[in-house]
């Protein structure tokens, strides 16, 4: 779906010039929205209004409203939604083994390359040495799409530097996760989109991008690849995240992770 929004105010001012007076600016918008399962979407948009809701979307960017901005938004519709069609699901009768299961989760340090079931819940709490611990909730909310929100409060034993970390203090973080490939739908890869947003409680701020990708080399050994970036404050970090896992058990897996970083 492709779409465009003119919106003109009729009476009062909806942008500051540069010179600090008033005036009315038409609000331009042009973008296409992809339907990535039957109950969710992703808008992909360019425009020159100041904000996405009812209130903020009749105001101009300032000054002038001749500024071009480019968004993104996920729009998910609550509920059973339609029937499932075949280019949301699977073949009928195809189904996840115990082992496809578990690769579905992440692993220590490195995130998966594919989403649970629609509908499935996940509830997952830590405790470690120097009283390392968090929490974690995490629904497939439709096919191919995942939320996760998590609690984390990190060890300060003194090895981690202001250079590396964003501070010490307990934070919150909000995660999406989108699924485009899955090697058991028939491609040779699994590949998956990562976004988070978090905010520890110094009200310091971190924004984490991601794309795993997976190749299962054979029923018991898996292969993972993620490059991954975070921001904050004025620091930009890059890495190449290496992982393989290895199935000992039915329901048992063991871990093997590595991740290069631009800074050390």
């Amino acid at each position: 779906l492709v779409y465009g929004t003119v919106t003109q105010p009729l009476t009062g001012a909806n942008t500051i010039l540069s010179d600090g007076s008033y005036a009315r600016r038409p609000v331009l918008t042009l973008g296409g929205r992809y339907a990535i399962a039957p109950n969710t979407a992703v808008d992909l948009y360019a425009t020159n209004g100041i904000g996405a809701t009812p209130a903020t979307g009749v105001l101009n960017f300032m000054p002038n409203g001749d500024i071009v901005l480019l968004g993104a938004r996920l729009v998910h519709t609550f509920g059973p939604g339609a029937l499932q069609k075949r280019p949301y699901g699977r073949e009928p009768g195809l189904v996840r083994t115990p082992r496809q299961r578990i690769l579905a989760g992440d692993g220590f340090t490195l995130p998966g390359a594919r989403t649970r079931d629609r509908g499935t819940v996940e509830l997952n709490g830590f405790y470690g040495m120097q009283d390392v611990h968090g929490a974690f909730f995490a629904m497939a909310v439709d096919h191919n799409v995942e939320l996760r929100m998590s609690y984390e409060s990190i060890a300060d034993d003194g090895s981690g530097s202001s250079s590396k970390l964003t501070s010490a203090e307990d934070r919150w973080t909000g995660r999406f996760k989108l699924q485009f490939l899955d090697q058991m739908d028939g491609w040779p890869v699994s590949l998956a989109a990562i976004t988070s947003l978090g905010r520890d409680m110094d009200d310091n701020g971190a924004f984490y991008v991601a794309m795993p990708v997976m190749r299962e080399m054979t029923d018991k050994l898996a292969l993972r690849v993620v490059p991954e970036a975070v921001f904050y404050g004025s620091n930009e970090e890059f890495g190449l995240g290496l992982g393989a896992s290895y199935a000992v058990g039915r329901y048992t897996n063991v871990f093997g992770e590595y991740t290069v970083r631009d800074s050390g």
